[in-house]
């Protein structure tokens, strides 16, 4: 492994592919932003009830200012985890090739997206754990509650119970509402959503943006994204689930948000060597860990339907 190293090189131009790889199917980024440039260890601000604290700043003439009670309640410990995966790329695939770079390009977008996959299976995982949330900021859905239930369910209802759980502990509405894709096809067809849009409808299907004004809610996300094990069975990464998270517009370790993903400094990045005969490989590399920084301001709606 060590003589590997050595061989290994860092691809500036495959790096740039990685970084700028996107998979629009996958939403554990809107809900963990990344922290770029971080160390592989240390600790982040967990937001408490004081980094929503309201102060009053009037000061006196001659008087000091008020100081702020900012307290790192129970930090964060951060030991981000290396993440890395070879592909290979043979002699013959870039001879053939028009342009040389484009086998090493797709063999770069392969590894970023299996390596992706994976960093959205830690998010959705983390965020449909119960023990991630407090007590009063989660509920279990079941029988007639749930919303694929037409008749009895109130999922309308239920979003508010958890948008007034939030602003209750922090002071302002969720922005963001995630959804299991199978929960978003049951509230597309919930008669006491679609009878609001029955004449407006674009083409009879209620939309996430839709969603999001009936809602009352920024933004809402459906997590697509599936993943498949030893035996090329297919899961979906997000489940029968549904939850709400404030998440600031631009993330910062220091600006209070539900969770974040730090990211180590220059990650990702793509590294080449060969591996005779006739053989380069791609080696992709990627350095995170997935956080909870604000209990308070996420609200878990398990078993949203059957």
């Amino acid at each position: 492994m060590a003589r590997l190293q050595t061989l290994r090189v860092y691809d500036p131009v495959l790096s740039q592919v990685a970084l700028g790889y996107t998979n629009a199917q996958l939403i554990g980024g809107q809900l963990f932003p990344t922290l770029p440039n971080m160390k592989r260890g240390g600790q982040i601000v967990s937001f408490g009830k004081e980094a929503f604290k309201i102060y009053n700043t009037l000061r006196a003439t001659r008087a000091k200012a008020v100081r702020a009670d900012w307290a790192l309640l129970s930090p964060v410990i951060l030991a981000l985890e290396d993440h890395a995966l070879e592909v290979p790329v043979d002699d013959s695939e870039i001879e053939e090739a028009i342009d040389p770079i484009v086998p090493e390009s797709a063999a770069t977008i392969i590894a970023q997206e299996a390596i992706a996959v994976e960093k959205e299976k830690k998010q959705a995982d983390l965020a449909q754990t119960l023990g991630t949330y407090n007590s009063s900021n989660r509920v279990t859905l079941s029988g007639t509650a749930q919303w694929s239930d037409f008749v009895n369910s109130d999922p309308v209802n239920d979003v508010q119970v958890g948008r007034e759980a939030i602003r209750a502990k922090i002071g302002r509405y969720p922005n963001t509402l995630w959804l299991g894709p199978i929960v978003y096809t049951k509230l597309s067809q919930h008669p006491k959503l679609y009878q609001r849009f029955q004449y407006t409808l674009p083409g009879g299907i209620i939309t996430p943006q839709l969603l999001a004004q009936v809602f009352n809610i920024d933004k809402v996300i459906v997590g697509q994204g599936v993943y498949s094990d030893a035996a090329g069975n297919f899961t979906d990464l997000w489940g029968k689930h549904a939850g709400l998270a404030w998440v600031p517009p631009g993330a910062g370790r220091y600006i209070p948000s539900f969770g974040y993903t730090p990211q180590l400094q220059g990650r990702p990045r793509v590294l080449r060597y060969r591996e005779e005969p006739n053989l380069n490989v791609v080696y992709d590399e990627d350095v995170y860990q997935v956080v909870v920084t604000a209990k308070d301001a996420g609200y878990f709606i398990q078993n949203a339907v059957a």
